[in-house]
């Protein structure tokens, strides 16, 4: 859906979109990811009203235009490969499926803290190397997909940088030690 939020519309946060993942019984991708949107949501997309664009932006300007572009980076959300999370309330618990960008931000921190513990010190602000990265470390592309819901109007996943899942996805295995490496 178009629109932004704070923080995500901060730029020094990393702002996680989400996409849907088809794994086959082994755990293997069977086919690309594509931009999350199904019963359970669709994330968010778009620029800041308030934000600029930020320096590691600038390769992406043609999109985001002066101002501060969002999603940075997406990984599963769907409600298709949701993870199931045990909740407590009241004194009872349940499992419950966990998704949307509630399941992909935290994902993401996973794998920067990965990329920490790898490099034996905390990383900082990690857009930058996000951007700088691109392909070469770790990030796939999303060209499927749209963040539209019902009612309202959305972005589409092209080619490159777009408002509908960022840069794209991320391989973990390239991008942790990437993260990990100094420039």
């Amino acid at each position: 859906m178009r629109g932004v939020a704070w923080p995500a519309s901060d730029p020094s946060v990393t702002a996680v979109g989400g996409t849907r993942v088809t794994l086959d019984e082994a755990g293997h991708r069977r086919c690309a990811d594509t931009v999350w949107n199904d019963k359970g949501g669709a994330p968010g997309g778009g620029t800041s009203v308030l934000m600029r664009r930020p320096r590691y932006q600038d390769g992406v300007r043609d999109v985001t235009g002066a101002k501060r572009g969002v999603p940075d980076i997406s990984l599963s959300a769907s409600a298709a490969g949701s993870t199931m999370v045990w909740f407590t309330h009241a004194g009872r618990g349940a499992w419950v499926p966990m998704l949307g960008t509630s399941l992909a931000a935290p994902l993401f921190g996973g794998i920067v803290a990965l990329a920490a513990q790898r490099a034996g010190h905390g990383l900082g602000a990690v857009n930058p190397a996000l951007y700088r990265l691109g392909r070469d470390g770790g990030v796939r592309d999303i060209t499927t997909g749209d963040n539209a819901t019902e009612g309202t109007s959305g972005y589409r996943a092209g080619r490159g940088y777009d408002l509908a899942s960022g840069l794209g996805t991320v391989d973990a295995g390239k991008l942790v030690p990437a993260l990990a490496t100094p420039e």
